[in-house]
């Protein structure tokens, strides 16, 4: 049976920066990224569960398995449950019921990397992973409201609790299509690259390859 956590809060962050020097304001900094904590509490035990992610996870689900930039719900769930998925490559999984009963059901399902696979099979793929961590593993649930000021309250905190407490990033979760369409040119890489020799295209480029106006025939396409 499925285990309830509750979600109380979620906080932004960022990453550390690297590339950054004195004196040089043309140079762009690397990092600075935003990244999100979702802090659950198991609700039989009491125990804190805390899931710090980066914000391009987002960006990467959308390229992955062609869930649309504003679907925002879907989003949200995977980046929730994900944690939850067992790793078959960790001996120990075989140990916990739960994890041998989910690896069982997602058996032989579609990858981000799998090649010659629709984006639409690989959606339904990883939603299926999803909904088998709910039936077997986790249910994830807010908090109630009041508890979840009341806990504010305790700790001395003037903040007002959200309505949800995931609504901080849902409110402002707007991505941008540049960052989504090169992790789509990353994952079309490397598929094509699973099954053949690629030539370098305006379409299939390696990272940190630029084609130009290179003649068609020095690529793999015009």
């Amino acid at each position: 049976m499925a285990q309830l956590l509750q979600t109380w809060d979620v906080e932004l962050g960022y990453t550390g920066l690297t590339g950054l020097e004195e004196g040089r304001p043309e140079d762009v900094p690397i990092g600075g990224e935003p990244m999100w904590c979702i802090y659950h509490v198991h609700k039989a035990s009491g125990a804190h569960v805390d899931h710090a992610f980066p914000h391009s996870l987002f960006e990467w689900r959308c390229a992955e398995y062609g869930i649309k930039p504003g679907d925002v719900d879907t989003l949200l769930e995977v980046a929730q449950y994900e944690p939850f998925i067992p790793d078959p490559r960790d001996t120990l999984v075989f140990n916990d019921e739960a994890a041998r009963a989910i690896l069982q059901e997602i058996h032989g399902l579609p990858g981000p990397h799998t090649p010659g696979v629709s984006d639409e099979t690989r959606r339904q793929a990883h939603l299926h992973r999803i909904q088998a961590v709910k039936t077997h593993r986790i249910k994830i649930a807010a908090a109630p409201r009041k508890e979840r000021q009341d806990a504010l309250i305790y700790v001395g905190s003037r903040r007002q609790a959200d309505p949800h407490p995931l609504d901080p990033i849902r409110q402002g979760l707007s991505l941008d299509p540049h960052r989504v369409a090169a992790r789509q040119l990353t994952l079309d890489h490397l598929r094509a690259s699973k099954e053949r020799f690629v030539l370098p295209s305006h379409t299939l480029k390696p990272p940190g390859g630029f084609v130009g106006m290179q003649l068609p025939a020095l690529l793999g396409t015009a």
